[in-house]
């Protein structure tokens, strides 16, 4: 829906489970799926340590997010502050960004290297093997739109992507809905420009009936489908359930 997807990068948080990298991969599956090479992040958000943020460590929360699936970072940010506020200033959420940082001689170093990286991941496909699929349903009728619940419920499968990338394998998070929309043959799942050879469900018990088709439709054309922990075997809502 949204023409430019954005995802969240926090580089110092006192949150925990903050789970701003689930948002890089739903936005980066967005993108992937509707043939946009944009895909935004706003980047280097600070709340714990502040002052204590290194150009190093701007660097590679940023190349974080490349690896994740973003292909352009908004820095996140250059906090307004009034003439006569004593130094250092108002400053809350974004790095500090200033002529007064120590290492800001330098910072046009990382911005051209960002740059670079940028325009060569928007020009380039992206090529993405694995699909996974985490129990949305069952969290929103646990505990609603809870969004630590959301992205911490199984515990690993928000995690799982990360192990996949190490092994030289990207996975994309995806949603009922597309897979109810997709195409299936030789062994693929197809949706948009995008082709998975492999689908992944972590610990869902809830599915609408229709994604349960789909995925029968999909293992019949050869897919490969692995199921981690439960098994599915009830539909979402009261409405018509013993029927779903």
């Amino acid at each position: 829906m949204p023409d430019i997807p954005e995802g969240n990068n926090w580089v110092l948080s006192d949150v925990a489970d903050h789970g701003w990298e689930v948002w890089n991969k739903y936005a980066a599956a967005g993108g992937h799926l509707t043939g946009k090479r944009l895909i935004s992040n706003e980047a280097m958000t600070t709340t714990k340590g502040k002052f204590r943020e290194t150009l190093d460590l701007v660097k590679r929360a940023d190349d974080f997010n490349f690896v994740s699936g973003n292909t352009r970072s908004v820095v996140h940010g250059f906090c307004y502050s009034p003439a006569e506020a004593p130094p250092p200033g108002w400053h809350q959420y974004g790095t500090f960004l200033s002529e007064h940082n120590p290492w800001w001689p330098y910072f046009p170093r990382w911005t051209a290297y960002n740059a670079r990286i940028s325009q060569l991941l928007q020009l380039a496909a992206p090529v993405v093997e694995v699909a996974i699929l985490c129990p949305t349903a069952d969290v929103w009728s646990d505990t609603g739109l809870n969004r630590v619940a959301q992205q911490t419920t199984p515990r690993y499968g928000y995690k799982l992507w990360e192990s996949l990338s190490q092994q030289g394998v990207s996975a994309d998070y995806l949603h009922e809905a597309v897979l109810q929309g997709a195409s299936f043959a030789d062994g693929l799942l197809r949706y948009g420009p995008m082709n998975y050879r492999l689908l992944i469900l972590c610990d869902v018990a809830t599915l609408e009936p229709a994604t349960a088709q789909a995925i029968r439709r999909y293992v019949e054309a050869g897919g490969k489908l692995v199921i981690v922990g439960r098994r599915p075997d009830r539909s979402p809502g009261l409405h018509e359930a013993s029927a779903n």
